[in-house]
């Protein structure tokens, strides 16, 4: 397996153990990631493509 094809699949395997731990208080692992960065910067200087762009997840994924 190539090094790009493992790298996929352990970030899939951390994010869904990530999302069953979280689950308990009702967030997704990318719901926290979006809370996190929120909480982490000034939330009037970035749009929702800009914030999606910084965590990688498509702009519907913030709505």
């Amino acid at each position: 397996m190539t090094l790009l094809a493992e790298l996929s699949l352990t970030a899939g395997r951390v994010t869904k153990k990530l999302d069953r731990g979280l689950a308990v208080h009702g967030v997704s692992f990318n719901e926290f990631l979006i809370l996190h960065f929120l909480a982490q910067s000034n939330i009037g200087t970035k749009s929702r493509i800009e914030l999606a762009e910084s965590l990688g997840i498509t702009a519907s994924g913030i709505t």
